[in-house]
């Protein structure tokens, strides 16, 4: 493989860059695949947030992230946005979170089920870490979100109550930090 992926030189970055693709590289909504159809959607920052909001929170909403505050939406990726009620997106709590937070805001208007909030820490992984409750946080923001969009839609009501349900359910019960 040597000969068609080259060693790192400058032209990459930095040594100690967290994390990249290989030149020329398209960014794509990560867990993409693993979409469980839940009627709300949480963006994240990167996939380190986005797995660990998927391990403590996946029966209350579908997780993915772009990989990074500077990604913007494709077609296919704004295609794939219509299928939800509501999408949350949480970008880090700094300069890099604060230019993607401007790229949502530019969006609103034309996707207004898109809703910014801050994350509890400067990330979610850093809020989890320092011994935050990841799935109470995520079920609050969801059931105010969720009510807030849904206010004189017609979604069918037994579907949408019992999700209801599950969301309260999630910010009453013991969890596992």
């Amino acid at each position: 493989m040597g000969k068609y992926i080259p060693g790192w030189n400058p032209q990459d970055g930095f040594p100690e860059v967290k994390f990249g693709g290989p030149r020329g590289g398209k960014s794509v909504l990560f867990r993409l695949e693993l979409m469980d159809h839940r009627p709300v959607l949480m963006l994240v920052e990167g996939e380190w947030d986005a797995m660990l909001v998927w391990e403590h929170c996946a029966d209350l909403c579908d997780v993915a992230t772009l990989g990074g505050a500077q990604s913007k939406f494709d077609t296919l990726d704004l295609s794939l946005l219509t299928r939800y009620s509501v999408i949350l997106v949480v970008h880090d709590n700094d300069k890099a979170g604060d230019r993607g937070r401007e790229y949502i805001a530019s969006l609103q208007a034309r996707i207004p089920r898109l809703r910014t909030i801050l994350p509890p820490a400067h990330d979610l992984t850093d809020f989890w870490k320092a011994g935050g409750d990841l799935r109470e946080w995520t079920a609050r923001h969801l059931s105010a979100a969720l009510e807030d969009a849904l206010t004189g839609t017609k979604i069918p009501s037994p579907q949408m109550e019992r999700y209801k349900r599950i969301l309260a359910l999630a910010m009453e019960e013991p969890h596992n930090k």
